[in-house]
């Protein structure tokens, strides 16, 4: 591997070495070496987190608890010889990668990457093509607290947001999401 590459490993080990906040993710994008962030702008970076009292996946690892999806809407100008043309949308999936991160006091993180990603801006001005993130809990996985959690407040553990869906520009794209519990009654 070259020095280059090396160099743009370096940085997003540097980005992940400590929780990935907005403005974390905003004072790393800025101090970007302009190649390395050229190399970095096609990724999408972020992380699930979650209060500790909310509990921990039974698991050996976070991130087994987790999976993190995302894909391009593409359209395509389709028809038959003769026959009229429509737009077709193509669902054009990105892989993720995703692994146990830094803790704190308060959270637990599950960091994910998501590398050579499109840029979505249309250069027809109409066409934009649409990037999409949503992390998933895997079904089935039990967490340490659940029956902590159910007697302080009944709920079900839920993404904030649930997705993302936004047109990728030119940088290094960034999008992290809460794990909640949200209410399971909700009074009138």
């Amino acid at each position: 591997m070259s020095k280059f590459h090396d160099a743009a490993k370096d940085s997003l080990q540097s980005l992940f070495s400590h929780p990935v906040s907005a403005e974390r993710f905003k004072s790393w994008r800025t101090d970007l070496v302009p190649d390395i962030g050229r190399l970095l702008s096609g990724y999408g970076l972020g992380e699930i987190f979650w209060k500790k009292s909310l509990g921990r996946p039974k698991t050996a690892s976070l991130s087994q608890a987790f999976t993190v999806e995302a894909w391009r809407d593409e359209e395509i100008l389709v028809g038959d010889v003769g026959g009229a043309a429509h737009w077709q949308l193509l669902r054009v999936p990105y892989a993720a990668s995703w692994w146990d991160g830094k803790d704190d006091a308060e959270h637990w993180r599950v960091p994910y990457m998501i590398p050579s990603m499109a840029p979505g801006e249309a250069t027809d001005g109409v066409h934009n093509e649409y990037t999409h993130i949503v992390p998933h809990m895997v079904p089935g996985v039990r967490w340490d607290g659940d029956g902590a959690v159910v007697h302080a407040r009944i709920g079900f553990r839920a993404f904030h947001p649930q997705s993302a869906v936004f047109v990728k520009g030119p940088a290094t794209s960034h999008f992290s999401f809460e794990v909640v519990l949200e209410p399971l009654l909700v009074s009138p």
